[in-house]
């Protein structure tokens, strides 16, 4: 076009290097309403898309992720049945132990109860009183 309003020194120096960067820099910024062809906007909107896509992960990376997901789930449900085993392992320990701990003192009581009626029946003042009486008693007391 070659247009001059003799401005050009004034505002930039065609022989300093950093001003012609300016120039450039400012026509970069006006190339998209400068042209008529859409080519140049498109290619840069290509530009724009691929570098969005750089940060998308890929496929292969989201299944491998999934995959690791999967396999650390498989890993928890493993270790919780493991643990509800040896819970229930552990339930029965105390259960057997509290039953045989319950067998061991009716044992002991009824031991208990059979002296005193070997006392009882030794002591002349209380021969008169018969065990089922006393066996009727404890029956109900348990």
């Amino acid at each position: 076009m070659g247009h001059s309003v003799k401005l050009d020194n004034v505002y930039y120096d065609k022989d300093n290097e950093k001003s012609q960067q300016k120039i450039l820099l400012e026509y970069m910024k006006a190339i998209d309403a400068l042209t008529i062809n859409d080519e140049y906007r498109l290619k840069k909107k290509i530009v724009e898309y691929e570098e969005k896509l750089k940060d998308v992960p890929k496929v292969e990376q989201l299944e491998s992720h999934l995959a690791n997901k999967i396999i650390e789930q498989e890993a928890i449900k493993k270790q919780l049945e493991k643990l509800r085993t040896e819970k229930e392992k552990e339930t029965q320990t105390i259960q057997q132990k509290h039953e045989e701990d319950m067998k061991r003192m009716r044992e002991e009581m009824n031991q208990q109860f059979n002296q005193i009626m070997s006392m009882i029946q030794h002591n002349p003042k209380l021969v008169q009183i018969k065990p089922e009486a006393l066996i009727t008693k404890k029956g109900t007391v348990t």
